[in-house]
């Protein structure tokens, strides 16, 4: 699979690897700047989650929702293993891609809770800690979901996990199990700022929204 685009290398995808292993690396990716909208769309967004699997009771209503409207990962579990394959994508230059289902998998347990804190708080206290940051951020954003019968059944997890990644005071918010993102320029006046986040944020449930910072360099593991 090739792109016609300078700014990364032409895509190989091994058809044989097992994609349920998140850990598993497929490929090599090249991006100029280490991050734009081609990068973002062709990659992150095409081929992180291109094995997302809705549960069962909503695979219909999934189906429907994507050829109909567009719309993506409805009734998937997987959000935050699209997350940390994205976080890892962005660290190596290396497709990761995500567990299809992850079902129980959350921010926990795959340790995107041990990752550095940023900001835990309200869309307005995210925007704020964005417009002020000086440093680049790898990161990935909890949102806590509505637990309401109506909304989780539709919603089977009770975080949804997407990242954000700030370069030079660019901020690119993107989710890939959704296949959805934008870009916003963090020196906006704080009320847009605030706005952009709402609409791509969407509902939120009871609790703080976190973000967390992984870095662009990957951590050595240490064995004792």
């Amino acid at each position: 699979m090739d792109y016609d685009n300078e700014d990364f290398v032409s895509i190989h995808f091994d058809e044989n690897a097992n994609t349920t292993d998140t850990e598993h690396l497929l490929t090599k990716t090249n991006a100029k700047n280490g991050i734009d909208d081609c990068y973002i769309k062709n990659v992150l967004l095409k081929e992180v989650n291109r094995y997302g699997k809705p549960v069962i009771r909503l695979k219909l209503i999934a189906w429907l929702a994507e050829k109909l409207f567009g719309i993506y990962g409805v009734g998937q579990t997987n959000s935050a293993s699209c997350a940390k394959s994205v976080v890892d994508t962005v660290q190596t230059k290396i497709l990761h891609r995500a567990m299809p289902k992850a079902k129980g998998a959350d921010a926990t347990e795959l340790g995107i809770k041990n990752m550095e804190l940023k900001c835990c708080g309200s869309i307005q206290q995210l925007a704020i800690k964005l417009a002020k940051n000086k440093k680049n951020i790898n990161g990935v954003l909890v949102i806590p979901q509505n637990t309401s019968w109506g909304r989780s059944f539709f919603r089977p997890t009770r975080e949804h996990i997407c990242n954000v990644v700030t370069i030079n005071n660019q901020a690119y918010l993107i989710d890939s199990q959704r296949r959805k993102h934008c870009k916003v320029d963090l020196s906006d006046p704080h009320e847009k700022l605030i706005q952009t986040l709402k609409g791509f944020i969407g509902a939120i449930g009871e609790g703080d929204i976190s973000l967390y910072d992984a870095g662009f360099v990957a951590k050595k593991s240490t064995v004792s």
